[in-house]
């Protein structure tokens, strides 16, 4: 008797111990607050280019200048698709699933907001991307754009490897 008693509050304790380690994990977490304005994005993405390559106060600011646009123009694509919602489900084959009542017809009848859509065509994309390499390329000496490129590879290949 005395074993199971004590067995019992054993299973307790430890129940106990992995909710509050569970429940400190998870206030630890650093989620985002807010975003960011594109000005404040710009120059910590900016600051960590300077961090990195040791800019000169011009190279500095066209950086930043070159950052700040593409920061807004990323703000206003996230701005445009606020509020989309993804399309509404099929409608349950009843043939297959006779047990389950048919869907209401409230779903049927509110129309839905567009479907979303990807922020940017990929080839769009791509076409920014080698427009601002190119700014990038006049802006940076040859050894920091060479940096910066091995920089950001290491980035692609770091998210790619662990499937971020």
């Amino acid at each position: 008797m005395n074993h199971k008693i004590l067995f019992t509050l054993f299973g307790l304790l430890c129940c106990n111990i992995i909710t509050n380690t569970a429940a400190q994990t998870f206030e630890k977490r650093d989620f985002p607050k807010e975003r960011l304005s594109p000005e404040l994005t710009a120059r910590k993405k900016t600051e960590q280019m300077d961090k990195l390559l040791q800019l000169s106060e011009k190279q500095f600011k066209k950086i930043f200048k070159l950052n700040l646009k593409e920061a807004k123009s990323i703000d206003v694509q996230r701005k445009n698709r606020q509020g989309i919602m993804s399309p509404p489900m099929p409608d349950r084959n009843q043939d297959k699933f006779p047990d389950r009542p048919p869907m209401r017809k409230f779903f049927n009848e509110v129309p839905m907001r567009p479907h979303p859509q990807p922020l940017q065509n990929p080839e769009k994309l791509k076409k920014e991307t080698r427009k601002r390499e190119k700014k990038l390329k006049k802006i940076l000496t040859e050894e920091q754009y060479n940096t910066w490129k091995e920089y950001q590879k290491s980035i692609q290949d770091y998210k790619h490897h662990n499937n971020l």
